[in-house]
C-alpha cells in the first residue's frame, strides 16, 4: 500500500505510473502520518546541507524534482505492514531527503509475504 499527501487524481496518476498494481491511498489531512508518529519540519531544515547536498547530487545524476504535492514540510516514512497488521518494517526520514535503500525494503517487503 502506499500513502501519498497528494489529491486522489495525483496519487492514482502517481501510482499508475510508480506502483501499478499496488493499492494506493490519499491522505491530504496527513491523519495516517501523524498515527505513525512522522511529524512536520521548518523550512530551515528543509534548507539543511544535508539536504540541499542530496538535491544537488540527485540533479547531477540528472534527476529533477516535479512540483511538490502535498504538505512539502511532512517527514517521510517507509512502513512495511503484515496482512495480520503488525509493522514488520518502519523506517522514519531523518530528513526530507533520507529513504531507506530500496534492498532493505525489498528484504522486508518479501519476509513479510
Amino acid at each position: 500500500m502506499v500513502v501519498t499527501l497528494s489529491n486522489p487524481n495525483e496519487t492514482s496518476a502517481f501510482c499508475t505510473e510508480r506502483a501499478p498494481g499496488i493499492d494506493c491511498f490519499s491522505d491530504i489531512g496527513a491523519d495516517a502520518y501523524r498515527a505513525f508518529g512522522l511529524t512536520r519540519i521548518s523550512v530551515q531544515k528543509i534548507l539543511s546541507p544535508s539536504v540541499v547536498g542530496a538535491g544537488l547530487k540527485a540533479l547531477a545524476e540528472g534527476h529533477m524534482q516535479g512540483a511538490t504535492q502535498g504538505d512539502g514540510l511532512q517527514m517521510p516514512g517507509t512502513f512495511v505492514i503484515s496482512s495480520t497488521g503488525m509493522v514488520t518494517f518502519a523506517y522514519y526520514s531523518s530528513n526530507v531527503s533520507d529513504y531507506p535503500r530500496a534492498v532493505d525494503l525489498l528484504q522486508a517487503v518479501q519476509a513479510t509475504n
